[in-house]
């Protein structure tokens, strides 16, 4: 349900949907989520908790319906987006993991970036089980 002037509010998603970011960048922005919300300059830009609820939903819902297999054939949190990108803030190492590959799945997840950051997991010893 949306309340106020519509298109003002569709252009701030269509806005929020269309930013340009890098693998480089999206793996800095998990990684300040791994950090409780800290630069890495060490400046605080929000609450650890607030870091730590965007990590939880992470976990919990950022592949889509295919969350609880990720987490599970991984072991790390995941957030994907249509542009086939995913980023996993992996808060017991304090580091961000961001991987690209544009083939999506069925549930609109890269394809090869799941299969990447199972091999980044294990090779790191990055699952959390």
């Amino acid at each position: 349900v949306l309340s106020g002037d519509v298109e003002e509010i569709l252009d701030v998603y269509f806005k929020q949907c269309s930013i340009y970011v890098t693998t480089e960048s999206l793996a800095k922005i998990a990684r300040f989520f791994a950090n409780g919300g800290v630069l890495s300059t060490g400046e605080r830009v929000i609450p650890e908790k607030y870091a730590q609820i965007v990590s939880g939903l992470i976990a919990t819902c950022g592949m889509y319906d295919q969350s609880g297999t990720y987490l599970d054939n991984v072991g790390i949190p995941g957030k994907s987006g249509v542009g086939g990108g995913i980023i996993s803030p992996v808060s017991s190492k304090k580091i961000g993991v961001a991987v690209f590959g544009p083939a999506l799945d069925a549930e609109g997840n890269s394809v090869a970036g799941i299969g990447i950051m199972k091999d980044i997991s294990k090779e790191m010893e990055l699952d959390m089980f």
